[in-house]
């Protein structure tokens, strides 16, 4: 480590016991921006990373791969990663630190705290979504490809009128995935589940 070089803390209030790597979540991710994370990560023997994000990859994976990535400039002097280390005043951190940026969400920091410093959060828009998870057998003959799934969205969001936006999501494989359903509005979105729930299961 050269004179002057930063060092860089991160406080993170989730530990390994206590919430953190547990969310199970599936992220949508482009070639475009796992090209970018490898880029800046480093390889076991190599100066870039190649690293499978992409088509998708769940949170934890990626978190856990940036945690170790942080971890080897750590072990080398250039910070640290605090587990289990609440941040209650942020402004405090300023007395031994140059910058501090904080990472935000709904429940921190507390409301007083962002009104006092013109940080309010707004709302612009809410809709009612509907997200379904579908299943393709491909070993089935005569199974519908994705493509099929598609042109049947594209067809319902068009009959709509606007009024609906659809995203497909892909999942771990190409036979599973995610149909989000956005601004149905609540009593179509409740029709539609009650719809869903009543159908015969197949066995």
């Amino acid at each position: 480590k050269l004179p002057g070089s930063p060092s860089i803390d991160v406080f993170e209030r989730r530990g390994d016991v206590t919430g953190y790597g547990s969310r199970k979540i599936i992220l949508a991710v482009s070639d475009a921006t796992q090209s970018l994370l490898n880029r800046h990560l480093t390889g076991a023997s190599q100066l870039t990373a190649k690293h499978s994000f992409a088509p998708t990859c769940s949170i934890n994976f990626l978190e856990t791969t940036l945690r170790e990535e942080f971890q080897r400039y750590a072990d080398n002097g250039f910070g640290k990663l605090a587990l289990e280390a609440p941040v209650d005043d942020p402004e405090e951190l300023l007395k031994d630190h140059d910058v501090v940026f904080l990472a935000s969400g709904r429940n921190y920091p507390s409301e007083s705290w962002r009104m006092q410093r013109g940080l309010a959060i707004a709302i612009s828009r809410s809709d009612h979504s509907l997200i379904l998870e579908f299943r393709r057998d491909s070993t089935s003959k005569g199974a519908r490809q994705l493509l099929d799934l598609q042109s049947a969205c594209a067809a319902f969001e068009s009959s709509m009128r606007g009024s609906v936006a659809i995203y497909l999501r892909p999942g771990p494989t190409e036979d599973v995935g995610w149909l989000w359903l956005v601004g149905l509005g609540k009593k179509l979105a409740s029709r539609l589940s009650s719809r869903i729930a009543s159908a015969p299961k197949k066995a």
